[in-house]
């Protein structure tokens, strides 16, 4: 059920269009790094890297990878370069009923590629969080009134939550559960009718 999921994002293998297999280190790079990005902010869980890899070549439609990820958000883009300059396009996508929230082009040099990475991992990540919180307020409160601070302390404790289903040390996923556990319990007490 879509609307008991949380609302994960999953950013998908950017496409290279540049006519040159030599630049898909190019378009993987960004899309790791948008994932790296994403994931520091800890507002919404962000699909594993490993995940999304596996579904480079995929010809399916935008909805049916989102279903197979468990994914509510999905953030598309490509990479073309031509000479010194290079074009990257970003879409954020609502899985739901799957619209286009968000979209920006970036037109930079090539005379420092991680630079560029680095810089547009960086405005997506700045871009798509606001995006996405503003668009899961609006869909909370078109269901029901709720307290917002409580749904953002949910928010965290899912974020805790996520990140201890994929750790291998567990020590760590141990301490990450009882982050979410009091997080949750912070939820419960300043909103005891937030189901979630």
């Amino acid at each position: 059920d879509v609307e008991s999921r949380p609302p994960n994002i999953a950013v998908l293998p950017f496409k290279n269009l540049s006519n040159d297999p030599e630049q898909d280190y190019f378009a993987d790079g960004i899309t790791e790094d948008i994932i790296s990005h994403l994931s520091q902010w800890k507002t919404f869980p962000v699909i594993s890297s490993n995940s999304v890899l596996a579904l480079k070549n995929s010809k399916d439609s935008t909805k049916v990878i989102a279903e197979q990820l468990g994914a509510r958000y999905l953030v598309v883009g490509s990479v073309r370069k031509g000479g010194n300059k290079v074009r990257i396009n970003v879409k954020l996508i609502n899985a739901e009923d799957d619209t286009q929230i968000w979209t920006q082009n970036w037109d930079r040099s090539l005379e420092d590629i991680f630079e560029i990475q680095d810089e547009v991992s960086q405005k997506v990540a700045v871009f798509i969080s606001p995006a996405l919180k503003a668009n899961e307020v609006k869909r909370f409160n078109e269901k029901k009134n709720i307290n917002l601070s409580s749904w953002d302390k949910y928010l965290k404790g899912l974020s805790f939550f996520n990140q201890a289903r994929i750790t291998q040390d567990v020590e760590s996923e141990l301490n990450l559960r009882r982050k979410a556990v009091a997080h949750c319990e912070e939820a419960i007490k300043m909103d005891s009718e937030f189901s979630e």
